[in-house]
C-alpha cells in the first residue's frame, strides 16, 4: 500500500501556506486591551506625549520666552 502526499508551495516566497484552522475573531476593544497590557506600549505612549508636547511648545510658541528666562 503506497500513499502520496502533495505539498503546495507559495510562489512568492516559497513558504508552505498553513491550512485554515480555527480563526478567532477579536474585537477592537480586545486588541487595544491586549496591546496596552504591555509595559513597553505604555512607555512608547508616554514618550510620544512628551515628544509632541515639546514640539507643540516650539512650533506654536506656547511659552513666552521673555518671561521664561
Amino acid at each position: 500500500n503506497a500513499s502520496t502526499t502533495t505539498t503546495v508551495i507559495d510562489s512568492k516566497n516559497g513558504s508552505v501556506p498553513k491550512s485554515p484552522g480555527k480563526v478567532l475573531k477579536r474585537t477592537v476593544t480586545e486588541d487595544i486591551v491586549t496591546t496596552f497590557s504591555s509595559p513597553a506600549a505604555w512607555l512608547l505612549v508616554i514618550a510620544l506625549i512628551i515628544t509632541w508636547s515639546a514640539v507643540a511648545v516650539v512650533m506654536f510658541d506656547l511659552v513666552d520666552y521673555k518671561n521664561f528666562s
